[in-house]
C-alpha cells in the first residue's frame, strides 16, 4: 500500500479515531499498519511528480494500490493507472472558482505568477482556458525559479511595476510565496490599485506561515476548498495534538492541522472500510518465476498482488462522510464542489464569499435553489485599507505608448485642431474626432497610454498635412499606431488600413426652410383647388343643368313656371344628374 505525505514521511500513523464510523478499531488498526509497513513505500508530496509517476508505474506492475492525499498536480492523473486513487483535490479543481472572482470584478488583464516545476506549470493552460472564457486576458507570465534568490525575485517584481496589470494570481509552494509577498511589501507592489490572488497552494498552508509575511499580505485574496464544520472537525485538532504528543514527546508541537492533514486522515478510514468490504487479503504476492529475473533490474523481482484488484474496487467505491467533507471518488480522482473566498485581514482572515458549480460566487454557503439573495461577496478589504474594488490596471511607470497622427489643417476646423502651446512646448489638439477618440478610450476597460503626433509635409513652406491617403499608408508601414481625424472611407485606403465605424453620415441632403402659413379664412376649403379649376367645374354644372332644361321643358311639368323657378330648378337637376341617377330616367 503507497501514500503519500504532506508533512514528515510516518506523520500519517499518527491520527487517532474519532467517534462512531463503520470500520471497527481492528480495522482501522490494520490500516495504520499497512500504512506504516506497506511493500511499496511513496511519498507524494506536491513538488514530486516525477516520483509520484514512478511509484505509480510500480504500483500498476505490482497491482499494489497507490493512494495519495498531498499530490495536488493536474499532471497526474487517475487515468494513468488503475491503481492510482488521489484522496486530495487537484489544482485545476480551483481554476473555475479564480475565473469567477476575476469575471466578477471585471478585471480584464490578469498576469499569472508561478514557480518554475511541474507543479508550477501544471495549472497554467487551466487557467489560460478559464479566463479566456471570462473575457480576461493574460499579458505576461511571471515565472520564479524553483529555487529563487531574491534579486531573483525582485527582478520580476521590477517587470511587473512596470507593467499596466494590477491584476496577479500566485501559484507556488508557501515558503517561496512567503518570500514574493513580503519582497513585494518592501517594493510597494501591495499598495492601494493592486490586487494579489492567492491559489489554494498557499491558502491551505496559510497556518503555516509567520507574523510577518501575513503583515505584509493584508488585503491578499486567497481560494481554497470549504471545509463543512461538524464536531468530529472541532474536536480534532486537540486529539491530534494530544496524540502527537504521545508518540513524539522531544519534539515541538507541530502547527495547527491544515487540509493536508484532514485528507490524510479520511484516508486512513477510506483504507479501513475498504478492508472490511474486501475481506481478508489472504492471496499474497505472486512471484516472477527465475527465468524472467533480470538480474540487471530489480523491478524485475517484484511480486504482484494477488489481493490488489479486488481492494483497488473496493477502495475506488468507497463513499462516506469524512471529516474534510463527503469522500467520492470518481474514476479514482477526489471531488470538491465548495470553495471558500478569503481575505487577509489583520493577524488572521475572514471569509468573504463562497464558489459553487451551481451558483458560482455566493456570499454563504447555498443549499437550495433560491441564491438570489446571496449572490456575490461580502465586503472585501482591498490592500491599502481601501473598500473600493480595483479596477485592476493602472498607468504603468514606464511603458510604450501609441502613436495616433493628426493631420493639420490651415485654418481652425471644428473636426480637428490643432495649436502649438508654447507654455508647454507640446501640442494642443482638440475638436469633434479628437473628442469621440477619447470618450472611447476612457471607456477601455484597461489603460491604453497614447501621444498625438501632428503629421505636416516637410516640402511645403508652410506646416500642412500631407494627403490623407499618405497618412494612411504610413499606417500601414506602422510609422504611426492609428490615425484620428475627418478621415473619408474610400476604396484604395480600406485596402491596406481598416477604419471605425463612421459616426457621420454622408450623401446629398436638401435642406429648406418651414414656416406656418395656416388660414383661419371660412374658405380655407377652396386652398387645394386652383381658381382655374373651380371655374370648369362652374361651366360643366351651368352646361349640365341647361341641357337637362332644354331637353325636358316641353314635356315634364318641373321646369314650368317663372324663369326664377326654372333656374332652381336647373340648379337642382344640375347638382342631383351629378350625383345620382333621376328617377324619371329610370326605365323597368
Amino acid at each position: 500500500m503507497g501514500v503519500g505525505s504532506p508533512a514528515r514521511p510516518g506523520s500519517e500513523s499518527r491520527f487517532c479515531t474519532g467517534g462512531s464510523v463503520a470500520p471497527t478499531t481492528t480495522q482501522y488498526q490494520r490500516a495504520i499498519d499497512l500504512l506504516k509497513n506497506f511493500k511499496v513505500q511513496a511519498i507524494i508530496g506536491p513538488k514530486m511528480s516525477m516520483q509520484a509517476r514512478f511509484t505509480i508505474g510500480i504500483g500498476n506492475k505490482t497491482n499494489v494500490p497507490i493512494l495519495s492525499y498531498s499530490a495536488t498536480s493536474p499532471y497526474l492523473s487517475a487515468n494513468q493507472s488503475k491503481y492510482f486513487v488521489r484522496t486530495a483535490l487537484d489544482d485545476a479543481s480551483q481554476v473555475p472558482a479564480i475565473a469567477s472572482l476575476i469575471q466578477y470584478f471585471n478585471w480584464r488583464q490578469v498576469i499569472l505568477i508561478y514557480e518554475d516545476s511541474d507543479f508550477g506549470r501544471g495549472i497554467v493552460p487551466y487557467l489560460v482556458d478559464a479566463f479566456q472564457d471570462a473575457d480576461a486576458h493574460i499579458p505576461y507570465r511571471s515565472i520564479i525559479p524553483s529555487v529563487p534568490t531574491d534579486d531573483q525575485i525582485k527582478v520580476e517584481l521590477n517587470k511587473l511595476k512596470t507593467m499596466q496589470a494590477r491584476v496577479f494570481v500566485v501559484h507556488m509552494s508557501p515558503n517561496i510565496a512567503a518570500r514574493l509577498f513580503v519582497l513585494a511589501h518592501d517594493a510597494e507592489m501591495l499598495a492601494d490599485g493592486y490586487v494579489w490572488i492567492m491559489t489554494d497552494s498557499v491558502g491551505n498552508m496559510f497556518s503555516t506561515l509567520d507574523k510577518n509575511t501575513i503583515n505584509s499580505m493584508q488585503g491578499v485574496l486567497g481560494v481554497r476548498p470549504y471545509v463543512p464544520q461538524s464536531d468530529k472537525l472541532l474536536t480534532f485538532p486537540a486529539r491530534f495534538l494530544s496524540r502527537y504528543r504521545q508518540q513524539n514527546q522531544e519534539t515541538p508541537d507541530p502547527a495547527n492541522p491544515n487540509i493536508f492533514h484532514l485528507w490524510a486522515y479520511d484516508t486512513a478510514w477510506a483504507i479501513a472500510m475498504a478492508l472490511r468490504k474486501a475481506g481478508p487479503l489472504a492471496l499474497g504476492l505472486k512471484l516472477p518465476s527465475l527465468q524472467n529475473i533480470n538480474n540487471s533490474n530489480d523491478l524485475s523481482m517484484l511480486g504482484v498482488s494477488q489481493d490488489g484488484p479486488g481492494l483497488i474496487d473496493s477502495i475506488r467505491t468507497t463513499r462516506f462522510q469524512g471529516i474534510s467533507g463527503e469522500f467520492i471518488l470518481v474514476d479514482g480522482q477526489r471531488q470538491g464542489s465548495v470553495f471558500e473566498i478569503f481575505n487577509v485581514i489583520g493577524n488572521s482572515y475572514q471569509s468573504i464569499g463562497f464558489w459553487t458549480p451551481n451558483f458560482g460566487l455566493t456570499k454563504k454557503v447555498i443549499t437550495s435553489s433560491d441564491a438570489s439573495d446571496n449572490v456575490g461577496l461580502n465586503m472585501v478589504i482591498w490592500l491599502g485599507g481601501s473598500a473600493q474594488p480595483p479596477r485592476g490596471w493602472e498607468w504603468p511607470v514606464a511603458g510604450k505608448k501609441l502613436r495616433i497622427a493628426v493631420p493639420v489643417k490651415p485654418a481652425p476646423n471644428p473636426f480637428v485642431n490643432i495649436k502649438n502651446n508654447l507654455a508647454t512646448g507640446k501640442f494642443d489638439v482638440s475638436g469633434y474626432s479628437i473628442d469621440i477618440f477619447e470618450a472611447v478610450m476612457q471607456e477601455m476597460p484597461y489603460a491604453v497610454p497614447y501621444e498625438y503626433i501632428p503629421v505636416v509635409d516637410p516640402n511645403m513652406a508652410i506646416n500642412l498635412t500631407i494627403s490623407y491617403s499618405e497618412i494612411c499608408h504610413q499606417v500601414s508601414l506602422k510609422k504611426y499606431d492609428a490615425m484620428v481625424g475627418d478621415t473619408t472611407i474610400i476604396i484604395n485606403r480600406s485596402s491596406y488600413v481598416d477604419f471605425t465605424l463612421p459616426y457621420t453620415e454622408s450623401g446629398v441632403q436638401m435642406i429648406v426652410p418651414m414656416k406656418e402659413n395656416w388660414s383661419t379664412s371660412l374658405w380655407i376649403f377652396l386652398k387645394p383647388i386652383e381658381p382655374i379649376l373651380w371655374v370648369a367645374f362652374l361651366a360643366v354644372f351651368v352646361f349640365t343643368g341647361f341641357v337637362i332644361w332644354l331637353v325636358e321643358h316641353k314635356e315634364s311639368r318641373d321646369f314650368g313656371g317663372s324663369a326664377g323657378k326654372q333656374l332652381v330648378n336647373i340648379a337642382y337637376f344640375s347638382f342631383q344628374a351629378l350625383l345620382a341617377v333621376p328617377k324619371g330616367c329610370i326605365r323597368r
